[in-house]
C-alpha cells in the first residue's frame, strides 16, 4: 500500500470512528432528553399530588375549625339554658313568696278587722307598703324574665 492509500484509509477510519462517537452522543442526548422529559412529568405529577394533599389538609383543618366552632356554640347555648333555668326557678320562688306574703297580708287584714281601728289602719298601711314592694319586685322579675327570654 502506498502512503496516500494508507492515509486515506486512516482518514476514513478516523471519520467512521468520529461518526460513531457522534451517533453515540446523539443517542445519549436523546436518552437524556427523554429522561429530562420523564423527570419533568414526574415533577409535575408530584407537584399536583402535593397541591392536592395541601388542599385536602386545608379542607381537613377547616372541618376541624368548624367542628370546634359548633362545639363552642353548643357549650354557649347550654350555659345560657342553664342560666335561664336558674332564673326561671328564682322567678318561681319569688312568685311563691309573693303569694305567701299576700296570703299573710290577707290574714293580717282579717286580724286587723277584729282589733283596734287605729292599730288596724297603721298595720294596713304597713302591709300595703309591703304589698307594693312585693308587687314591684314581682314586676321587676317579670321584666327581667322578658329580657332573658328575648
Amino acid at each position: 500500500m502506498n502512503f496516500v492509500t494508507y492515509r486515506s484509509t486512516a482518514l476514513v477510519s478516523a471519520l467512521k470512528t468520529l461518526q460513531e462517537k457522534i451517533s453515540r452522543l446523539e443517542l445519549e442526548k436523546f436518552k437524556a432528553q427523554n429522561c429530562l422529559t420523564t423527570l419533568s412529568m414526574e415533577n409535575n405529577e408530584h407537584k399536583k399530588a402535593l397541591s392536592e394533599k395541601e388542599k385536602s389538609e386545608a379542607a381537613q383543618r377547616e372541618a376541624v375549625r368548624q367542628k370546634h366552632d359548633v362545639v363552642t356554640q353548643l357549650n354557649s347555648a347550654e350555659q345560657r339554658c342553664s342560666l335561664l333555668e336558674k332564673q326561671l326557678d328564682y322567678m318561681r320562688k319569688m312568685v311563691h313568696n309573693a303569694e305567701m306574703e299576700k296570703n299573710t297580708v290577707l290574714e293580717q287584714q282579717t286580724f286587723l278587722q277584729q282589733g283596734n281601728i287605729q292599730d288596724k289602719l297603721e298595720k294596713l298601711e304597713f302591709l300595703e307598703k309591703e304589698c307594693l314592694q312585693l308587687t314591684a319586685t314581682q314586676q321587676a322579675a317579670e321584666v327581667m324574665n322578658m329580657f332573658v327570654d328575648s
